[in-house]
């Protein structure tokens, strides 16, 4: 039961880093983008979802949970990245989930049948 848990908090501490640098990253790419591109109209993933006019703490959960759907290779598809710089991210970010999970669950699957 303990190692369920830990590999629980594990993911839970994982998901939350990975979307705080997710959230960082599309905040530097917009601050970029419209110093050298002041007039330009370009999409990306902070001004698209409202996250400007959020608090912090919906900012966090929204990130958290679009990058746990990311990493589970789920994606609901309410979510997703909207320019290229957060596209080819994104795709990191898959190849990371799948790594992840299988990881967690090879784990999972010994804890559950170890004993």
């Amino acid at each position: 039961m303990l190692g369920t848990i830990r590999l629980l908090l594990g993911l839970l501490n994982f998901t939350f880093i990975v979307a705080m640098f997710w959230f960082v990253f599309c905040t530097i790419e917009v601050e970029e983008w419209h110093y050298y591109e002041p007039l330009a109209d370009f999409e990306n993933f902070i001004d698209e979802y409202g996250f400007e006019e959020k608090t912090v703490q919906e900012s966090v959960i929204a990130s958290m949970y679009f990058i746990f759907t990311t990493l589970s290779t789920v994606g609901f598809g309410d979510f997703h990245p909207k320019g290229n710089l957060e596209r080819v991210l994104g795709a990191f970010v898959l190849l990371m989930g799948v790594a992840i999970f299988s990881y967690i669950m090879g784990n999972f699957l010994e804890i559950l049948f170890f004993f």
